[in-house]
């Protein structure tokens, strides 16, 4: 496409999941917000259509990102310490990952809860963690590699919230199998983190990295319960990286499989 290239989003109904709302409204206050900050795409309008609601953008060239995850962290990290308008923040979704994972456990059979709930890790979120400006789906097919770096695209589910939920995206396997080509190395994984430039979160993540993939195992298996196959393989990524991730925690519960 030309570098004047206008992409026309057209939102589904009805396709939030807990942990990924689907904002037109959000998308385009984000995209306003952001626009000339090399960030994200540049805002062009919105549009209320028979079909649904759209927003316009213009066209980010460049390729889908695969390779070192440090440029990733270091744009994340510029994400975070945006100071977003508050007029912006209001009208922003107020989710978090542990409220939400707690939804969907409800959902679930009295066994499988029982199952999950034993599998939890014994380590627990921050009562009061730092808030920050998310993007909220930091997965490898909403990164574009331009000639001036990495951009963020698919910004549907923006949100202010706690950055490690950006960092436990882009470091699931489930996310990384799902949504790029394959899940990140143990290497690639601490590169990513060591490059992060907020080094309070990034330690935040590694001390609660098991209590993470089990939440993503969680959404994972609610997935499931509603007929998407595709992601049985990357639930069980999940819970090989919960089970790798709490062997080297003194917080990791004892568990039985599910």
């Amino acid at each position: 496409m030309g570098r004047n290239a206008i992409v026309c989003k057209l939102f589904s109904k009805n396709a939030d999941t807990p942990f990924f709302a689907n904002s037109a409204l959000a998308e385009a206050e984000t995209l306003r917000a952001l626009t000339g900050s090399g960030l994200a795409p540049n805002f062009l309008a919105t549009l209320n259509t028979q079909f649904g609601d759209v927003v316009l953008y213009r066209f980010v060239d460049g390729q889908t990102w695969s390779g070192d995850p440090a440029p990733i962290a270091h744009l994340l990290g510029r994400v975070h310490a945006l100071a977003i308008p508050d007029e912006v923040q209001a009208r922003l979704p107020s989710s978090n990952f542990p409220d939400q994972t707690s939804l969907m456990l409800a959902e679930f059979s009295r066994q499988d809860k029982a199952d999950f709930l034993a599998l939890k890790p014994r380590v627990q979120h921050d009562t009061a963690p730092p808030v920050s400006f998310l993007h909220g789906d930091p997965v490898p097919a909403n990164i574009v590699v331009s000639k001036t770096g990495p951009v963020l695209i698919d910004w549907q589910c923006p949100r202010m919230g706690d950055p490690c939920d950006d960092l436990a995206v882009f470091l699931s396997p489930a996310m990384q199998l799902l949504y790029g080509s394959a899940p990140l190395t143990k290497d690639d994984a601490n590169r990513f983190l060591d490059a992060y430039p907020i080094k309070e979160t990034a330690a935040r993540y590694r001390t609660h990295a098991a209590l993470y993939h089990w939440q993503m195992a969680v959404y994972c298996r609610w997935k499931i319960s509603r007929g998407c196959k595709d992601y049985q393989q990357p639930f069980q990524l999940e819970l090989s990286a919960l089970e790798s991730a709490g062997k080297n925690s003194q917080y990791y519960a004892d568990h039985h499989p599910a």
